[in-house]
């Protein structure tokens, strides 16, 4: 194949995916913005390159939707099949002279990877690029590899969608056809209703009990049987339904379009909808039952192929999900270890211009958190699982803290930085403590970020107070550049700021207001800003909390906390990782209590056979066993209490919980303080609290977070959870009967807010929520049996907790 028809059959494969000039899509817009991050560039192109232009996909740090052929960089890209890296394009002599290096501020490093179709032809690019001379790592190579496979995913999938949808539409076009002809059959005069039925359906007369009386001449084509081979014969002898009898017969009258299973081949099943019309005699007696009958094969095939498209798009939000968990696991790891090895330097170290360096090196880290847990609390707000709590806190403490911890670039810019709190405003509140912190950091970091000169001010004042609530109105003033007005409309759009020259000069991902904005709505809050451009800007938010009655005791952020070394302890850290295993020695080579290490699984196990440890530190991602599996062979088969920690880099829904019910004590996330392991660790060992072999089901954890230690209002609620069980047990009965399989989904889903009070891992019924109407025709028993046994024993299981001690569970 010469070079000109190898050409001709890529361009075939590019326009094969229809997607040049197709509208933007967040998908791509965020693996561009990823490749922006991972490699540091203010440039980042998914493009796509036909005989004439480079069309941009997804873009970062341009303007501009497409470029001719003949300048772009990637026309010598797709000529290869492999990354291709330019350091500096001044001195390559293929780039040197192209106009976008030789322009002012041009192209000075570009960094781009081929998109490779399935047909093996390259159809377009991923690339990066910056206005200066660089080089960038083999692990963001790496990154750039997988970042355009999930860019060719997505235009895999998107072109098989296409063509599921056009195939679908035309289905959905034929039956409209089909159902057209038949409501113009069915228009005939109403004495010929009878034949006018029978002309469009299959027709079976049965008697009282079953019997097959009379057929009309459809019902002969449909089944492929004759008239002779159906007189006599049961209808249970055709279709899947019992032995009809006058107990079931009056169901089966009432309920409209059963639907049957007809084998008439044994490689092919024919769905047969059927309704029931009783004929009775001037006594009210049942003479007989007109079956009529419809192929509905198409339309059940139809709906597997909806079904499948689905969870097609399923498969796809649940990658997506999986690759940011998977990125900010493997980047939180590493952080973890940095700012402990940092916090621990800190504690040692007197030389102040050596604490300025291990300042910067902690801010830069938790800088980098910030920006991993912005992505994450993002896919958590699309799933709709972000929580938000309710404990005590102090108000000026929180404001405190923000304003410590930005003090310092706030300082380097010689700003007026300050907050005032009017003498009115409640200091002990209810609420979401983190929550308002991440919002206060977020608005007011970038008020500082984006002001040069002046001040940056934050008052608080309490705007109304009514049902026990105080209405809290956050103002962050700003005497920095401004937002255009057109822009004011967009400036809660995720990825956005004010203007592209904006992102490159100051940097960051356009994550945080959005994220602020989600977040005080979710508090039942609103937030609006008004600025003039080049004078300042003015965010105005407002959050109602609860006004707490008991103090809130403050606690010294800058005490160093430690652990008592009156008492010894053994502790088992279960960590495959070198420097998070060194990071947890180091932090207690200052205490008397010993750590030893299993690298695994397996290596904790055999270790616990033969000492005993007093607490043990688990990761839940090991090679050869992890931690989930290990600590339920911890419980049922080495049957030992010990304290059992989590700790985890994963950020991911339901984990905590999943980690509770399997039989762990307590949640660590990674990156952790030496404080708030330390805090953890006191009150296992110093606090007396005992460590209770946990439910297979039931935990009372989360309903102690929010009333406490409440015995009576704690048996309250149990009581009330076991009548939701009872009514739940009933309406699956009931929808069962009757074949109301949306009832059965409705009451499933409705149950989970339950099951999450007591902390009871919803897997069942989830897989009920997500189960179709073809699958519960098919196995309803199967499917249900699961909840049902699950139901039971969380029953049996609450009595227990009600006759023991409910303070030990």
């Amino acid at each position: 194949m010469n070079k000109e028809e190898k050409e001709i059959k890529r361009l075939k494969s590019l326009l094969s995916y229809n997607v040049i000039d197709t509208l933007k899509e967040k998908e791509f817009d965020k693996l561009a913005q990823l490749a922006s991050i991972i490699c540091e560039t203010p440039i980042a192109l998914i493009s796509l390159i036909d005989d004439k232009r480079q069309w941009f996909k997804a873009k970062i740090g341009i303007e501009v939707d497409e470029m001719p052929k003949e300048i772009t960089f990637c026309q010598y890209t797709i000529e290869k099949n492999e990354l291709w890296e330019v350091e500096d394009t001044t001195k390559n002599e293929i780039l040197k002279d192209n106009p976008n290096v030789t322009t002012e501020n041009g192209i000075r490093y570009y960094a781009g990877i081929p998109l490779q179709c399935s047909l093996g032809y390259n159809i377009g690019t991923l690339c990066v690029a910056d206005s200066k001379p660089k080089k960038i790592t083999e692990k963001e190579k790496i990154a750039l590899q997988i970042i355009s496979e999930q860019v060719m995913v997505l235009l895999e999938a998107k072109k098989r969608n296409d063509k599921l949808i056009f195939e679908l539409q035309e289905l959905v076009k034929e039956k409209e056809l089909e159902s057209q002809r038949i409501i113009e059959k069915n228009s005939e005069e109403v004495k010929m209703f009878y034949d006018s039925i029978s002309n469009t359906n299959g027709i079976i007369e049965i008697d009282p009990n079953g019997k097959i009386i009379k057929t009309n001449k459809l019902i002969s084509v449909l089944l492929e049987l004759t008239s002779n081979h159906l007189i006599h014969k049961n209808i249970a002898e055709i279709f899947d339904i019992e032995i009809i009898n006058a107990k079931n017969l009056s169901k089966l009258i009432e309920q409209k379009n059963h639907l049957f299973q007809y084998k008439y081949d044994p490689n092919y099943i024919r769905w047969i909808q059927a309704n029931f019309i009783k004929i009775e005699n001037i006594n009210g007696k049942i003479e007989k039952i007109i079956l009529v009958c419809q192929d509905v094969t198409n339309s059940i095939q139809g709906q597997q192929e909806l079904e499948l498209a689905k969870n097609t798009s399923d498969y796809l939000n649940k990658q997506k999900d999986q690759f940011i968990a998977t990125v900010s696991h493997e980047i939180r790891t590493p952080i973890n270890a940095i700012l402990g090895f940092t916090d621990v330097l800190i504690e040692i170290e007197e030389n102040n211009t050596k604490m300025d360096f291990l300042n910067s090196i902690k801010i830069a880290g938790l800088g980098l958190l910030h920006i991993i847990n912005d992505i994450l609390d993002i896919s958590k707000i699309e799933a709709g699982m972000l929580q938000i709590d309710e404990t005590p806190f102090q108000l000026k403490e929180i404001v405190s803290n923000v304003f410590t911890t930005l003090k310092l670039k706030a300082s380097d810019k010689n700003l007026k930085f300050l907050y005032s709190i009017d003498s009115d405003v409640e200091h002990d509140l209810l609420g979401d403590k983190n929550r308002l912190n991440q919002i206060l950091i977020n608005i007011i970091g970038n008020a500082v970020k984006f002001t040069e000169k002046g001040k940056v001010e934050l008052r608080i004042s309490e705007r109304k107070k009514e049902n026990q609530l105080s209405y809290l109105e956050f103002v962050v003033s700003d005497t920095g550049i401004g937002i255009n007005e057109n822009k004011l409309q967009t400036i809660f759009d995720r990825f956005s700021q004010a203007e592209v020259s904006t992102s490159r000069k100051f940097e960051g991902t356009g994550l945080g207001l959005s994220i602020s904005k989600e977040l005080i709505e979710m508090q039942n809050g609103t937030i609006e800003v008004s600025s003039i451009e080049n004078k300042g800007t003015t965010f105005t938010f407002v959050i109602p909390y609860k006004v707490n009655l008991e103090k809130t005791t403050v606690l010294n952020e800058r005490t160093k906390t430690t652990l008592d070394k009156t008492i010894a302890k053994n502790i088992l850290l279960c960590e495959d990782n070198d420097l998070n295993q060194k990071l947890i020695t180091t932090i207690f080579e200052k205490t008397n209590h010993k750590v030893e290490i299993a690298n695994n699984g397996l290596e904790a196990l055999e270790l616990l056979k033969d000492k005993t440890f007093d607490v043990i530190l688990m990761d839940l991602q090991m090679p050869i066993m992890d931690g989930y599996e290990t600590t339920v062979k911890i419980r049922k088969e080495l049957k030992l209490n010990t304290p059992i920690i989590a700790l985890t880099a994963n950020s991911l829904i339901y984990e905590k919980e999943r980690c509770m019910n399997i039989g762990m004590n307590d949640y660590l996330s990674k990156p952790f303080s030496k404080k708030e392991l330390f805090e953890l660790l006191n009150t296992y060992f110093y606090q007396a609290k005992e460590a209770q072999e946990v439910s297979r089901f039931v935990s009372l954890n989360t309903l102690k977070e929010y009333i406490g230690e409440d015995a009576a209002q704690l048996q309250v609620l149990i009581e009330s959870f076991e009548e939701h069980l009872h009514t739940f047990e009933k309406s699956l009965q009931d929808a069962t009967i009757k074949k109301d399989y949306d009832s059965i989904r409705k009451c499933a889903h409705k149950m989970k807010t339950s099951f999450g009070m007591f902390s009871i891992y919803a897997k069942e019924l989830e897989n009920i929520e997500r189960t179709s109407d073809l699958d519960f025709e098919l196995n309803t028993s199967r499917i249900l049996k699961p909840i049902q046994t699950q139901v039971k024993q969380i029953i049996e299981e609450l009595k227990i907790i009600k006759q023991n001690e409910i303070g030990t569970y």
